[in-house]
């Protein structure tokens, strides 16, 4: 089996305005991202078992990176901007480098794994 996440499982998880053709664009990319920070055999063995709660635990991981990369898409995060100003209003982004943003994603998919046994020691 393989690590999936569909539009309505992101949906029903996060209720914001992106896009179903974006989604698909970060989906694969979070679904990567979730199994190479996994133990491979564990993995497949969840997998594999569609009532094991760890499978939910997984989808949780793929939509929080999922949204939290659009967010940082959709902000400039990561890309070397600090702040921007328009007209009296003003941003500021803390994620200024791509590795402090890669760091943050990485950070989620631990924590939503945290004590499934899918990571192992990390």
């Amino acid at each position: 089996m393989n690590l999936t996440v569909d539009w309505e499982d992101y949906h029903s998880r996060f209720a914001d305005n992106m896009t179903e053709e974006k989604f698909n664009s970060l989906a694969g990319q979070a679904c990567s991202r979730v199994k190479r920070m996994c133990r491979p055999y564990v993995l497949s063995t969840v997998l594999m078992d569609e009532g094991d709660y760890r499978n939910e635990r997984l989808k949780d991981a793929v939509c929080t990176v999922i949204n939290t990369a659009y967010s940082h898409e959709v902000n400039g995060t990561g890309k070397g901007i600090s702040s921007v100003s328009n007209d009296g209003y003003s941003e500021s982004y803390v994620l200024t480098k791509r590795e402090d943003a890669e760091l943050e994603l990485n950070s989620l998919v631990r924590s939503c794994l945290s004590g499934t046994g899918l990571m192992g020691a990390m």
